[in-house]
């Protein structure tokens, strides 16, 4: 038998079946054993394939699959099973065609359970925190993203951290809110005192999920340096949970006092507004669009111009005066103590209620003074026009002719008054 008469399957039965060496293959067809083995690579026969074949594991397409992916066996942990070395069960992998795990992935399956939630509340509740401070990031390679993303929020209260950890995690989320010091840009922000807490804030994150990797595509450009750029998604829902949590973030609301003429309307008058300085001018439209849309809040955006680096204009949400009542009832109460003053709406009802009263004693001591009541016919700047204008005021709202409601408890205040007529 010639050399070259030689098929591919007698000399692949053997050389890997039956184990023979290139030289016992010379001696059978009179030729050197390095003939034998530049004919065995002309024919494209693995020469590695005997090694594998002496180990019935790295054989087994199903044994590789059953331990790699249904047991999450490591590489290592089947090379030790088996008997074989590590590359040659990545050998193996590459034969059967199977494609082995990311470095991102085998940390997954190494690691313990961090009991993520990336469905339902917890869903809104990132996306709100996404909304204000939280980000996904990823791990980079050569400056490229890659691998699964993860999910971070940091916060000066403890108990706000509390309250995000505690909807995204279903157990034991203490584990995953960590005590960080400042460093870089955040050190001058957090170098102070909160809660007997000096240079320190607290953060929680997740580990790294796949689960995260849809969200994080469509919250952030791919493949930029500047991957902590946030775009606004088109399926975006602001639901009443994401709405909380983002204006917990990058919400406020404050008070301030105008005078006006007439002193009835000198009442503190409350702002609103949602901080989107990181976001487009287009983006924030869209926002403006979703509030009305999906929880029938009026707002409208508001430039802010900064002088800094050229930024130029930035765009700030502001509710409409309108709609103070609907966004604070469904918001609903404030979660976390430490951010209660956010809740100014609360202030604004107390303020008049004290400024109510104090108006009322006011004109109970004029008559009780002067024995009669507070008369137009004095000068307009007066504190007794000032009290005719608010009694006339309490009458109007008693006969429904202004759309201010006069609770019974200040009708009968009112009517205890001597000589009181509410005509």
């Amino acid at each position: 038998m010639e050399l070259e008469n030689i098929t591919k399957e007698w000399l692949e039965e053997k050389y890997c079946d039956e184990k023979m060496s290139c030289y016992k293959i010379g001696l059978l067809l009179g030729v050197s054993g390095g003939r034998v083995n530049r004919k065995i690579k002309s024919l494209g026969i693995n020469i590695n394939d005997r090694i594998y074949n002496r180990n019935k594991y790295l054989n087994s397409k199903t044994w590789l699959t059953e331990h790699y992916f249904d047991k999450n066996m490591s590489l290592s942990q089947m090379a030790a099973l088996c008997g074989a070395k590590t590359s040659s069960v990545r050998y193996a992998f590459s034969r059967f065609g199977i494609k082995p795990r990311t470095q991102s992935e085998a940390h997954a399956c190494s690691r313990e359970d961090d009991y993520f939630i990336s469905s339902g509340v917890a869903k809104e509740v990132i996306e709100g925190s996404l909304l204000g401070d939280a980000s996904i990031c990823r791990a980079k390679k050569k400056g490229i993203p890659s691998g699964n993303p993860y999910f971070t929020k940091t916060n000066l209260y403890k108990d706000h951290i509390e309250c995000v950890a505690r909807l995204i995690f279903y157990k034991d989320f203490q584990k995953r809110i960590f005590k960080v010091k400042p460093h870089g840009p955040k050190k001058t922000c957090y170098n102070k005192i909160i809660n007997g807490n000096k240079n320190g804030y607290w953060q929680v994150k997740t580990f790294c999920h796949k689960d995260l990797l849809d969200m994080y595509q469509k919250w952030y450009i791919e493949g930029v340096k500047k991957d902590n750029v946030k775009l606004i998604p088109d399926d975006l829902t602001i639901t009443p949970i994401t709405l909380l949590h983002w204006f917990l973030d990058d919400g406020y609301s404050s008070l301030s006092m105008k005078k006006y003429k007439n002193p009835k309307y000198n009442e503190p008058h409350l702002r609103v507004e949602l901080c989107t300085n990181g976001f487009s001018e287009r983006d924030v439209d869209k926002l403006v669009y979703k509030l009305k849309t999906d929880l029938n809040i009026e707002s409208k955006k508001s430039a802010r111009k900064i002088a800094r680096d050229g930024a130029g204009v930035q765009y700030v949400i502001r509710i409409v005066e309108s709609s103070h009542d609907l966004f604070f009832n469904t918001i609903g109460p404030c979660p976390c103590s430490s951010l209660s003053y956010k809740w100014k709406k609360a202030n604004k009802q107390n303020l008049r209620q004290k400024r109510w009263w104090e108006m009322f004693n006011n004109l109970k001591a004029f008559v009780q003074k002067n024995g009669c009541f507070p008369k137009s016919t004095v000068v307009k700047c007066g504190h007794e026009y000032k009290l005719y204008q608010w009694l006339n005021t309490q009458r109007m709202a008693k006969a429904h002719t202004i759309n201010i409601l006069l609770s019974d408890e200040k009708v009968k205040a009112l009517e205890t008054i001597p000589n009181w007529k509410w005509r």
